[in-house]
């Protein structure tokens, strides 16, 4: 028997998805268990950083979903809430056989938690530390596809005890832009600023996510996104998903994350050429900043040629989500998805 632990919540302002996705999980995990041997740990992060172990039967996906009350009514749902240097004994103890990340954001995909389960020497899914650390940090991840000759948006990067000299950065990328926090997902503290006087609001607004912000050249077209999979030692790349968004809006976080609200096109009603060169840009992408397991590469394509906009190491698994839909689109259920992602668990040793 395998026991997976299922880490989620976090303390990224994406914690509510994070427990969507798990909630998803849980069920599909369930559907696979008896073929490959499996029980579920749940292990819920708090917003206080707590981590709260689920000690009862396999959770359904409702009560995932009240992981926020699991250690305020301790009477009503049994678990054990550690700090996270007792947590990770717990886990050794426990005979933790692989642990399933599904928190999205800083505490879950900027290489933290990959790292010291690498110290436990416990196997987890998904891309590892130094990798996923620079691909959550949207200026140094830039700077490596840069150099890998991947087509990239024009940027600037500004620390919070910068602000005062905030216009430079219009110098540099020009307007429109985008001001976004240097290391976060799912659109949280994202404006678009096409007027000088909507910039100090804008830096306010990432800033209160990160110390450090990137300012990004707006890059208009047809937004697209592409899956990455590892499976028995090659990369499966999905078809293409164009992402169209509410007339007048971006992918924001509600339209990311609110069913029905963004409309999604998989595969991509485009030409074949432009199809195989955002496959391929995604792949090459995935393998630049050293990616492993699964990740989803967003682009933006105009008439001319595409730009990759950034790589989500640990992509929602919520009903909306983009990476299994884009692998049904391949013949692939979510619990094989999922089953994919186990297949490729594995820690570093240094």
């Amino acid at each position: 028997m395998t026991r997976v632990a299922l880490i989620f919540g976090g303390v990224s302002p994406e914690h509510e998805v994070s427990i969507h996705s798990a909630g998803k999980v849980a069920e599909a995990l369930r559907e696979i268990a008896p073929a490959r041997g499996l029980s579920l740990v749940p292990i819920y992060i708090n917003r206080e950083g707590e981590w709260v172990f689920w000690t009862g039967d396999w959770p359904s996906e409702a009560t995932i979903g009240e992981a926020p009350k699991w250690d305020a009514r301790p009477e009503d749902f049994p678990v054990q809430a550690l700090p996270f240097h007792r947590a990770l004994g717990q886990m050794v103890e426990q005979r933790i056989g692989v642990a399933m990340i599904m928190i999205h954001g800083i505490g879950g995909e900027d290489g933290r938690i990959q790292a010291a389960l690498d110290l436990a020497e416990i196997p987890y899914t998904g891309t590892g530390a130094a990798a996923s650390a620079l691909a959550l940090d949207k200026p140094r991840c830039q700077a490596v596809l840069n150099a890998a000759g991947l087509p990239i948006a024009n940027s600037a990067c500004l620390t919070s005890d910068g602000i005062d000299g905030a216009e430079r950065l219009v110098e540099v990328v020009g307007l429109p832009c985008v001001i976004k926090p240097a290391r976060g997902g799912s659109s949280v503290g994202v404006t678009i600023v096409r007027e000088l006087e909507q910039l100090r609001p804008a830096l306010e607004a990432a800033f209160a996510i990160d110390e450090e912000l990137m300012a990004e050249r707006l890059v208009t077209g047809r937004e697209f996104t592409v899956g990455l999979i590892e499976r028995d030692g090659g990369l499966l790349v999905t078809p293409v998903t164009e992402i169209i968004p509410p007339e007048g809006r971006y992918f924001d976080y509600d339209a990311k994350y609110t069913v029905g609200v963004s409309r999604e096109i998989t595969p991509a009603e485009i030409p074949a050429q432009l199809a195989e060169r955002l496959r391929s840009l995604a792949a090459a992408a995935f393998r630049a900043v050293g990616c492993r397991g699964f990740a989803r590469v967003d682009m933006i394509a105009d008439p001319a040629a595409p730009t990759i906009l950034e790589i989500n190491t640990i992509p929602g698994m919520t009903a909306t989500s983009l990476l299994p839909q884009g692998a049904a689109a391949m013949g692939i259920s979510f619990s094989e998805l999922l089953g994919f992602f186990l297949d490729s668990a594995r820690f570093d040793r240094g």
